[in-house]
């Protein structure tokens, strides 16, 4: 599976093949558009009540998601504006239930 999130910070549609690197880009996109790194961003997060999910990298993603498009690009190139884990969660599902 490939992922995007549309950069607004840099005007560009940023592709990765995995999650971790996803994550990893969205850190500096996260500097960039707020002066913060991710653990500060986070805490404000927090601080408002913004910050639901316990899984710091899942909780990471959806606060990002809030200001950023990101999602899923499928094989025939078609971009797909949603939740990354649960896209990856039902892919794997797939895989191993079918459809």
């Amino acid at each position: 599976m490939k992922y995007f999130i549309e950069d607004t910070t840099t005007n560009r549609l940023a592709k990765f093949d995995t999650i971790p690197l996803l994550l990893s880009y969205m850190e500096e996109v996260c500097e960039r558009k707020f002066k913060k790194n991710r653990k500060e961003w986070m805490q404000d997060m927090q601080d408002l009540g913004n910050v639901i999910n316990p899984n710091p990298d899942v909780a990471f993603v959806e606060a990002i998601s809030s200001e950023f498009q990101l999602g899923i690009i499928r094989p025939n190139g078609q971009k797909v504006v949603c939740d990354i884990y649960r896209a990856l969660y039902n892919s794997q599902r797939k895989e191993s239930l079918g459809n």
